[in-house]
């Protein structure tokens, strides 16, 4: 039986907000329409953040006004948390589409995020209903799409354009790199000297059992609550809430909360009081030990790129929570140098392009003695790619949480705190009592 919240989303989803896009994205919803209009069902790939839900959007509005039936699926919205390919077909029955006149168009937002996507979109085509998808994929991924997708590779000029797009800064970044925006290279110096975070060590932990546990077989319900988490600051987290909207049971929600606060994941600046448990924190904040690999000494185009990946993802996540900080975090790196320097078996790399920089990636390797070698990535979806008999491990950069402690070395970003503090903004619980110190991370206070 179809739940609820899936069909209160899906008339919110056919509901689209009319935006005033630049001339860029403009010209790529027309090139999606001609597309369509003339047979073709299509993928949008992208960059994260480089606009692919607007132009779906608007693309789900252009042939609503031409008289087609549309419907359109946002799998990027936490709200469709447990959907299956048999929601969707229910819900498509429910609002009349297959029984529609006509061509039938299908938006369909993050595609691939749907645990049988195949499936539906063979349903699709069986009844001659074109498909529009989204997903934040590269040109090398085409293999994972059904061949009868046509791509459209949605991308800005030059990255130039794209981080003044994504931190409204304008960033003069000399010979800029046209094909990622942010890399890392390896650095053994002070390697024994990096301790272990016991926080880490307990969120790893508990997530590798939630993920395994037999209600949560599929580990994306975990991305979507943790990004209702980040993305509801202001309301009271109980597990009756959590269960009640992710259909999940008391039991394992109470499990997921109790170890996300001892973990440091949360910042307790308010405590409520819950029938099932004596308390439950109702705001979280960026983790003290997060996962982030800055190369400080590297030349100031891939230190400056290198920052704007990982600020876009932070951004996607936490925007709502401490998101002032954060933008002024940004700004005084893209512009000073601040350490000690994190030492990590990671690289951030964006948009894809990994065999041009594969000589770089071989040599610090080699260098750490390292046969595997882990990439984040922008793409939603994990895969391995090998070159030249090296096997590089593409993860999703949200990802970093579930990688083996011996892989990933977590440190505590430290910045300047004259130049990075924000003057005058104090994060509190309404009571006017900011939070205590060792609550929140460092580079944040």
């Amino acid at each position: 039986m179809i739940d609820e919240r899936h069909i209160a989303a899906f008339k919110r989803w056919n509901d689209p907000v009319i935006r005033d896009l630049s001339s860029e994205h403009r010209r790529e919803v027309n090139k999606v329409v001609a597309k369509v209009s003339s047979g073709k069902s299509t993928i949008v790939i992208g960059p994260r953040g480089v606009g692919k839900s607007s132009i779906l959007n608007d693309v789900s509005i252009t042939l609503e006004k031409a008289g087609k039936k549309t419907c359109t699926i946002d799998l990027d919205d936490p709200s469709s948390a447990g959907i299956t390919t048999e929601n969707i077909l229910e819900l498509l029955e429910i609002e009349g589409f297959f029984r529609a006149d006509g061509e039938k168009y299908l938006v369909v937002h993050e595609l691939r995020r749907l645990l049988e996507f195949e499936k539906l979109v063979n349903i699709l085509k069986k009844n001659e209903i074109f498909t529009t998808a989204s997903v934040s994929a590269s040109v090398d991924s085409a293999r994972l799409f059904p061949e009868h997708f046509e791509l459209v590779d949605v991308n800005f000029p030059s990255f130039p354009d794209y981080i003044n797009k994504i931190t409204d800064k304008t960033v003069d970044i000399q010979n800029s790199r046209e094909f990622f925006d942010g890399y890392i290279r390896f650095k053994y110096k002070n390697y024994k000297q990096i301790r272990r975070y016991r926080a880490i060590d307990t969120i790893v932990r508990t997530l590798n059992d939630i993920v395994f546990f037999n209600e949560v077989r599929d580990f994306r319900i975990l991305n979507d609550i943790s990004v209702y988490l980040v993305s509801s600051p202001a309301k009271e987290i109980s597990a009756t809430s959590l269960r009640r909207r992710f259909s999940c049971s008391i039991d394992m929600m109470r499990a997921l909360l109790s170890h996300i606060e001892g973990s440091g994941l949360v910042s307790l600046v308010k405590r409520i009081e819950d029938r099932e448990r004596p308390s439950q924190a109702s705001r979280l904040c960026i983790p003290n030990d997060i996962v982030m690999s800055l190369e400080f000494g590297a030349s100031d185009d891939a230190h400056s790129l290198a920052l704007v990946a990982v600020y876009r993802e932070l951004k996607k996540i936490y925007d709502r929570v401490y998101s002032i900080k954060i933008k002024d975090l940004l700004g005084f790196c893209l512009h000073e140098k601040t350490g000690p320097v994190p030492i990590f078996s990671l690289f951030v790399s964006y948009p894809y392009g990994f065999e041009r920089i594969f000589p770089e990636i071989r040599m610090a390797a080699a260098r750490l003695g390292q046969s595997k070698i882990i990439v984040l990535s922008a793409d939603d979806e994990p895969h391995d790619e090998t070159i030249k008999g090296c096997v590089l491990h593409v993860r999703p950069i949200w990802s970093w949480a579930l990688m083996p402690m011996a892989e990933v070395l977590p440190t505590d970003i430290k910045v300047h705190k004259q130049n990075a503090q924000v003057p005058n903004k104090k994060i509190s619980d309404g009571s006017g009592s900011p939070p205590a110190n060792d609550s929140m991370p460092s580079h944040l206070l």
